[in-house]
């Protein structure tokens, strides 16, 4: 049994519309042996859009759906290794649930370096303005 992995899956079909057809295709094509195929993305939205609308080339394929929830406050202290609750709190002021900030925390350096970008491998010409974003979405 394959067992495969796509992340940012709505990322990919920005950059190549037709891949949620082609899977539909491979899928169909390979009915009788079975793929887990995990697909995910952090845009629930369009996840929710590229597989569950009846109109998406992969609606009715999907056999399990899980969704992933913000992790709570308790396990800020296990993975930041802080013991003082105003860290604690500070940090989840900061990052909340979702723990592709907590990783990219982690490698900030500490919590006012990260939320100042300038953190271990940050500069000013890694920070991303609003008005950096207007023309790449018109």
């Amino acid at each position: 049994m394959n067992h495969d992995k796509i992340d940012e899956f709505p990322y990919l079909v920005d950059t190549s519309p037709e891949l949620p057809s082609l899977l539909q295709k491979a899928l169909d094509e390979h009915a009788e042996r079975p793929v887990h195929l995990v697909l995910s993305g952090s845009s629930q939205r369009m996840m929710q859009g590229l597989v569950l609308d009846e109109g998406e080339p992969l609606y009715g394929r999907a056999k399990e759906i899980l969704h992933v929830r913000p992790l709570g406050a308790a396990w800020l202290p296990r993975a930041f290794r802080m013991t003082n609750w105003d860290d604690i709190f500070a940090a989840y002021a900061a990052w909340g649930g979702v723990q592709r900030y907590w990783e990219l925390a982690l490698d900030a350096g500490t919590l006012w370096d990260a939320v100042s970008c300038r953190g271990r491998g940050s500069s000013k010409a890694n920070v991303v303005t609003a008005a950096d974003l207007v023309p790449a979405l018109t």
